[in-house]
């Protein structure tokens, strides 16, 4: 697991996000999480990340859904909008396909990107409520990388409205064996 960790963070993230499970693993094997390293947590979290465009607001969802923990996001979501310091409001969720469009139809346009994960279906950029939210998903068992390229940032207190190919793009990169090899990586995962 030391390795694993090393591998991980030698990939030089903005912002990790790991299960319960997995950090726990990465500890009691005597790994040190970098900072910017986050648990999923018990209860919706706002961590900021700021980006040479401006700040993101990334709320990270609880590892178990109900109904305080959409209303404590929406409130968090709505509040972080008003006060106009980020351009974006990401949330990244573990709750699997069918949870995360329950959110999606509960909570309108409170995000403008839901990151998914968890059981259901892949998705590169799926628009929904109006063009007012993409909702991107990986592939199940790290079989791709969800990739969004923004080639410009909203405005802070500003909600966008997405228009593929536009103000947004969304892929999904299959991780095969046509991805060249990392050679830190590789040294790392070999000692």
């Amino acid at each position: 697991m030391q390795k694993l960790g090393q591998a991980f963070k030698a990939l030089h993230y903005d912002m990790f996000v790991l299960s319960s499970l997995e950090s726990a693993a990465l500890r009691s094997a005597g790994f040190t999480l970098p900072e910017h390293w986050h648990e999923q947590p018990t209860e919706p979290t706002l961590v900021t990340v700021p980006t040479a465009e401006g700040q993101l607001a990334i709320f990270l969802f609880p590892d178990q859904p109900d109904a305080q923990a959409k209303a404590k996001i929406m409130a968090m979501a709505q509040g972080i909008r008003k006060a106009a310091q980020h351009n974006l409001l990401i949330g990244i969720s573990p709750w699997g396909a069918t949870l995360e469009q329950e959110f999606l139809d509960s909570c309108g346009d409170t995000l403008d990107i839901l990151f998914g994960s968890g059981e259901g279906p892949s998705y590169s950029g799926l628009y929904v409520n109006n063009d007012a939210v993409v909702w991107a998903r990986a592939p199940l068992k790290g079989k791709g990388v969800n990739v969004l390229t923004i080639p410009d940032l909203p405005q802070p207190g500003t909600k966008v409205f997405w228009q593929p190919e536009v103000n947004i793009r969304g892929e999904i990169l299959p991780l095969a064996d046509n991805i060249a090899q990392d050679s830190e990586i590789t040294n790392i995962l070999a000692q």
